[in-house]
């Protein structure tokens, strides 16, 4: 499709658990993922797992393209 303008943030793996909060699908990073070269997965918003891939309840497991690099979605957050 079209290409987007998106933002995004980096987060280390123990954001989630600080926040209390865990993936509605998937999962979200482990300590393995949170070190350089090994950063190629993301957690995508509900709102924008809706908005832009359309609430594809198969998106975990699928590489995305963000900032010209492939990326595997691991989970969407609630």
């Amino acid at each position: 499709g079209d290409a987007q303008r998106l933002t995004g943030a980096r987060a280390s793996a123990n954001l989630f658990s600080v926040l209390g909060v865990n993936a509605a699908r998937g999962r979200v990073f482990t300590a393995d993922e949170d070190q350089p070269e090994r950063d190629a997965v993301v957690v995508l918003s509900h709102g924008l797992w809706t908005r832009v891939f359309g609430a594809d309840p198969a998106i975990v497991g699928r590489s995305v393209e963000f900032s010209g690099r492939r990326r595997e979605v691991i989970g969407v957050m609630p």
